[in-house]
């Protein structure tokens, strides 16, 4: 999967329009590819949001930590501990 669906620039063409009404052939080429495309887009968007719906119902939305950070974790509270041991 991407992570994303427009480009900066396409983004940055698509505001300008927006505010100012500019726009030139690539501005027109992206109108076309999002009236072919506004179907599957929509799609994939529901989809995406009928997952996201149940991974928070299923307390899995929240990012899980790595063997890395729970690795690190582990030894920031080891040093804490160690620390409040020696009184320093």
């Amino acid at each position: 999967m991407r992570s994303y669906i427009l480009t900066t620039n396409d983004r940055e063409r698509l505001l300008k329009y927006l505010t100012d009404g500019a726009e030139d052939q690539q501005t027109r080429n992206l109108f076309t590819q999002i009236r072919r495309n506004t179907r599957t887009i929509n799609n994939d968007t529901q989809i995406i949001l009928l997952v996201i719906r149940k991974l928070i119902a299923t307390n899995r939305w929240e990012q899980r930590l790595s063997s890395k950070d729970e690795l690190e974790r582990a030894l920031k509270r080891a040093k804490t501990s160690i620390k409040k041991i020696k009184g320093t």
